[in-house]
């Protein structure tokens, strides 16, 4: 059996026909401060990102579905997104 390194396409993971529905919102500096870890800041404003997705088709081979939960957040001026929580239907 292959794992999942094997069955990248040059070391690349491609999802094909992925449905996903996303919403981010703005709420208080106040949830950011209680739940964003030192020394991650918010991004300008604090936008959470919520998304839902189901991903059928990968170039490794397996299918799932997962939800997540994010704060959008910045690090030594870089942007990106810290995730609360990240459940997923497979062990992958």
């Amino acid at each position: 059996m292959s794992t999942t390194l094997e069955l990248l396409a040059d070391g690349i993971a491609y999802y094909y026909d992925t449905e996903m529905l996303a919403v981010a919102w703005e709420t208080t500096p106040k949830v950011f401060e209680a739940l964003l870890p030192a020394p991650l800041r918010p991004y300008k404003r604090p936008i959470v990102t919520a998304c839902i997705a189901n991903c059928p088709n990968t170039s490794f081979g397996v299918s799932y579905r997962f939800g997540a939960l994010g704060l959008m957040c910045e690090y030594e001026g870089e942007l990106g997104t810290y995730y609360l929580s990240m459940p997923e239907n497979d062990d992958i």
